[in-house]
């Protein structure tokens, strides 16, 4: 069932990936609004890292793998 449900977000997220590049290409927006886009989506996936996955993969692990990942 677990395995299901994977699928079918990696298929989403495929799916409004396409959408989103096609959206922007048929915009056809300048270089300064594209920035402003290009910007937005990276605060969102920093925003979804920091509020989502990473307090569920630091509650999973012990106190001192966070610390020995980074070297």
């Amino acid at each position: 069932m677990n395995d299901q449900v994977t699928l079918w977000q990696v298929v989403a997220a495929y799916i409004f990936a396409l959408a989103g590049g096609s959206i922007s290409t048929s915009l056809h927006l300048a270089h300064k609004p594209l920035c402003a886009l290009i910007s937005f989506a990276a605060g969102t996936l920093l925003g979804v890292t920091l509020f989502a996955i990473l307090p569920e993969s630091l509650g999973e692990v012990t106190w001192w793998a966070p610390a020995g990942a980074g070297r």
